[in-house]
């Protein structure tokens, strides 16, 4: 379970920069775009002033007005979409976080889980030694019990085999 999570979490955080420098590549061109349109206005700024005398620049002057006003609709634009960009990289972030949160969860329940099956192992293993050392020392109890009849036998034996021994010698 440790692997897994480590793996998915190491998963999911190359995800999260492959994103992220997606999302700084995507800013970079946009701020590129954007000063480079700036350029070309004041180039027509210039150009238009130089010719400002003549019908043409008057022409030329509206059309830069109007170039213009295309260039601050396009910073807005750009300033939306560096927003959204900022709160798509702050959702995946969040995302990130939450799947990590999720899998450190499933890993403590896990942990728990196998604590507590080693646990009741535990207890059965105790029963188990408890029922054998029982069991041995009956077995101990039965073999000495046991070995006090045949001490007891063999002296009686003895006390027999010695009787008639005397018996025969007093015979003889």
């Amino acid at each position: 379970a440790a692997e897994q999570h480590k793996a998915t979490t190491e998963s999911a955080k190359a995800a999260q920069d492959a994103q992220g420098l997606a999302l700084e590549d995507a800013k970079t061109q946009s701020s590129t775009a954007l000063a480079a349109a700036k350029v070309e206005l004041e180039q027509l700024r210039v150009a238009a002033s130089e010719a400002q005398k003549t019908e043409q620049a008057k022409a030329h002057l509206e059309l830069t007005d109007k170039f213009e006003a295309h260039v601050v609709v396009a910073t807005t634009a750009d300033e939306a979409h560096k927003a959204a960009l900022d709160a798509a990289k702050a959702e995946l972030t969040q995302t990130h976080v939450t799947a990590v949160a999720a899998h450190q969860a499933e890993a403590v329940k896990n942990h728990e889980e196998l604590m507590q099956k080693v646990s009741s192992h535990a207890a059965m293993a105790g029963e188990q030694h408890k029922a054998l050392a029982d069991k041995f020392d009956a077995h101990v109890s039965h073999a000495k019990s046991t070995s006090d009849s045949h001490e007891a036998a063999m002296q009686e034996a003895q006390e027999v085999q010695k009787a008639s021994l005397e018996q025969t010698f007093t015979e003889i």
